[in-house]
């Protein structure tokens, strides 16, 4: 097992600490990115398309998800269109976790749901073994996730209670 540096095992084959799925659009590729960056500033080592060198294969990449100790899909309805669309890069990903989802742990797989205000969740989502988060934006907020939701990912990714009531958020 692999120490990071909050102390959390993971397996020696896992490839990142959480990897992010989502659709890509004008506006939520950036918003991604974001995330991804926050992050990686808070310490975990993150799955997402936009730290891709150029010529690395996408297709393998998406295959890698199987191996994180996390999977967070963003859900919108771009995502839900896209997912049921044959050979997209969202129903690939979907075969992905699809595949992966039955051998993993209860709370492997996150659901961010952004601009998404009814929770639509993908069909193969079974709410009970998915950790979600409300990252509805609402008209005049920031781009970037809120930092209690930041917070709520984080200490999800760390592994960590979901109660606060002796908690620290990140530094």
């Amino acid at each position: 097992m692999l120490e990071s540096k909050f102390g959390m095992a993971a397996p020696r084959d896992a490839t990142y600490d959480v990897f992010i799925s989502y659709a890509w659009s004008k506006g939520r590729n950036e918003w991604v990115r974001l995330l991804a960056a926050q992050l990686h500033l808070i310490g975990f080592s993150v799955g997402y398309d936009g730290y891709l060198g150029y010529g690395q294969s996408l297709n393998t990449f998406m295959q890698s998800l199987s191996s994180a100790r996390h999977v967070l899909v963003v859900v919108d309805d771009n995502y839900l269109q896209r997912m049921n669309k044959e050979n997209s890069g969202v129903w690939k990903e979907f075969q992905e976790i699809r595949q992966a989802l039955d051998d993993k742990p209860d709370g492997w797989l996150g659901i961010i749901a952004i601009d998404n205000p009814d929770f639509k969740l993908p069909s193969w989502a079974e709410p009970s073994m998915i950790k979600c988060f409300d990252c509805n934006i609402q008209e005049g907020a920031p781009l970037a996730p809120a930092a209690s939701t930041l917070e709520d990912i984080w200490r999800w990714c760390a592994d960590m209670p979901v109660d606060k009531s002796n908690a620290e958020p990140p530094r």
